[in-house]
């Protein structure tokens, strides 16, 4: 992916569009999901990631008794970041607690974007 203002303008955007698709692989029978990205803020000094997907309680709500592929929320944070395309913007993701996604963004991507930035 090249790095234009495009790209610069809303990084919570993109990773939405990401996780969007992801959503629809996830849970096809939940047409109406919209992804919910979060920036992540640090609780009791611990950071785990940069951006946040909050969906799988949500979702697991919706679906419970009616999939048995998930067992829980971190079940279905799993089968998320499972689906989650590959993107220049994402390093790594994880899933924590209740089933949250957490995103770490790409080192090299930010690199390419501060030095858009800096014209």
């Amino acid at each position: 992916m090249a790095v234009d203002a495009e790209n610069v303008a809303s990084v919570k955007r993109q990773l939405a569009q990401l996780f969007e698709v992801s959503l629809r692989t996830t849970v096809p029978s939940e047409p109406d999901v919209a992804p919910l990205v979060e920036a992540c803020i640090a609780k009791f000094g611990v950071k785990f990631g940069d951006y946040q997907c909050n969906n799988a309680m949500g979702i697991w709500s919706k679906i419970k008794g009616k999939q048995a592929e998930f067992k829980g929320p971190p079940s279905v944070g799993q089968a998320i970041m499972k689906n989650l395309s590959p993107s220049d913007i994402v390093e790594s993701c994880s899933v924590a607690g209740p089933g949250f996604v957490n995103v770490v963004l790409s080192k090299n991507w930010i690199a390419q974007v501060t030095a858009f930035l800096t014209f």
